[in-house]
C-alpha cells in the first residue's frame, strides 16, 4: 500500500475499535526509506507505516535489506516458507504474492 495526498484512505483503530481517517506524519527510517505514519485522530496512537514507492525490501531476517523482487529470483522457496509463517502482516504477505 502507498500513501496519496489525493487519496481518502479509511483504517481501522483497534484501540477505540472504529474505522476511521488516520492523521498522517512523514518519516524516514534508519535505512533511509520513506514512509508516512498514519494515526488515529481519535486517540492519537499510531495505526501503521505506508510505504513512498520505495521498492519492497525486506527489513529482517537472512535477506535484511534486499528487495523481495531480487529475493524472488534469488531464493523463491524462501519467500514461499515466509508466506507460511503465522505472524506474518498482511501487507507484506500481499507484498510477496505479487512476486511469487
Amino acid at each position: 500500500m502507498s500513501y496519496n495526498e489525493d487519496e481518502i484512505l479509511v483504517l481501522h483503530c483497534k484501540y477505540c475499535d472504529e474505522d476511521i481517517e488516520p492523521v498522517y506524519k512523514e518519516v524516514i527510517f534508519k535505512n533511509a526509506t520513506k514512509h508516512v505514519e498514519a494515526s488515529c485522530p481519535e486517540c492519537g496512537r499510531y495505526i501503521q507505516y505506508i510505504s513512498q514507492g520505495a521498492e519492497d525490501i525486506l527489513h529482517f531476517g537472512k535477506y535484511k535489506g534486499k528487495t523481495i523482487g531480487d529475493i524472488s529470483l534469488e531464493d523463491k522457496p524462501y519467500l514461499e516458507w515466509l508466506l507460511k509463517q503465522p505472524n506474518l502482516k498482511n501487507n507484506l504477505m500481499n507484498k510477496i504474492k505479487k512476486y511469487i
